[in-house]
């Protein structure tokens, strides 16, 4: 599949929440989508001179566990977004950021109170595990304070999961798969896990990246102890989570819940 890949670990210069990418255009930030910036690029170290502006999350494999700590190993994770939204950032419009925007955005100046917004209708497909999104070439925005980023989710065509997710686990003695599929439309919102209230002097190459913390996934679900008790059963070695009974009723939909509240948005400067 066409793709946007992440920059090389070796170009990381700064962490705000977030990356820094080899190269870039004045006045431009690059948006990207992915799950864990450090899995996908490997420990990388900071020259002497880095200013770490936000305390960044500490490094964390491809995995996550449940409320009873059974743990699982993430293998695949994609979704489709459609009417992806940033507000304009300052009192910026329109007329002035035509030159610095992806081909697949527009922008929409204020109206009625409401604030401009750069917007990408989408479809805009996510492959979260890989870091990558197609249609492929750089997503380019203008330069400055992103507070947060709205999208929903969605398919096309109209059928089948909007949201999809494999995770490999290890229960009695044998591997298994756990298979999460949300087909709904609803909300996907990416803010910042605390303030970013800072000036960016050099734009070039800085990237804001909407980013799920997988970690959250299986909160409140106690998989082991309900695999343990026939509450969830395996079928097949694959575990879904529509017939859970018992400690687990109603997991599919809280699952659900915690994806969709999962989204953490970060920026990385060079």
């Amino acid at each position: 599949m066409p793709h946007i890949p992440w920059p090389r670990a070796w170009c990381l210069a700064l962490v705000v929440p977030g990356l820094t990418s080899c190269g870039g255009e004045p006045d431009a930030f690059s948006l990207r989508f992915g799950l864990d910036p450090t899995t996908l690029f490997g420990a990388a170290s900071r020259p002497d001179a880095s200013v770490q502006v936000m305390e960044v999350p500490p490094p964390t494999p491809p995995s996550f566990k449940s409320s009873d700590g059974l743990e699982f190993q993430l293998r695949s994770a994609t979704s489709t977004l459609f009417d992806v939204r940033l507000a304009l950032p300052g009192a910026r419009t329109c007329a002035s950021l035509q030159d610095l925007l992806s081909p697949v955005m527009t922008c929409e100046d204020a109206v009625g109170g409401q604030p401009g917004a750069l917007v990408l209708p989408g479809p805009l497909e996510v492959d979260w595990s890989q870091g990558t999104t197609r249609p492929e070439g750089p997503l380019r925005i203008p330069a400055g304070v992103y507070r947060r980023v709205d999208s929903r989710l969605g398919t096309t065509p109209p059928t089948g999961p909007s949201f999809s997710a494999r995770a490999s686990f290890y229960f009695k003695g044998q591997t298994n798969m756990l298979e999460l599929d949300l087909s709904t439309q609803e909300a996907l919102r990416f803010e910042p896990p605390g303030p970013i209230d800072v000036e960016i002097e050099r734009p070039d190459g800085t990237v804001q990246v909407g980013m799920l913390d997988a970690s959250l996934w299986l909160q409140g679900v106690p998989v082991k102890q309900c695999l343990t008790t026939g509450e969830l059963t395996l079928t097949d070695r694959t575990l879904r989570l529509e017939e859970a009974r018992g400690a687990c009723e109603g997991a599919a939909e809280r699952v659900k819940h915690n994806i969709l509240s999962s989204g953490r948005l970060y920026v990385f400067i060079p």
